[in-house]
């Protein structure tokens, strides 16, 4: 199991680390649980996961914010 703490909130991602390890354990399909800072908007379920997908690919490419949601489980903490 690997953890990616508060993905989105990293200055950059220039030597690609982090895409490297979600498209590794992507593909060998390992366990990787993801937590996030980032805010969402107001809405629906679906319409806070678009904001979520949103933001993230302001930061990386599609194929890396496909693999984080394609098959993960949005879990939210915290109360608004």
């Amino acid at each position: 199991l690997v953890l990616l703490d508060d993905l989105g909130q990293e200055s950059n991602d220039r030597d690609g680390c982090i895409s490297d390890i979600v498209y590794g354990r992507y593909d060998t399909r390992r366990p990787t649980w993801i937590t996030s800072g980032i805010d969402l908007p107001a809405g629906t379920e679906d319409d806070q996961l678009r904001g979520f997908a949103a933001a993230l690919t302001s930061r990386y490419d599609g194929g890396f914010v496909r693999r984080v949601l394609e098959t993960g489980k949005p879990i939210r903490l915290g109360a608004r």
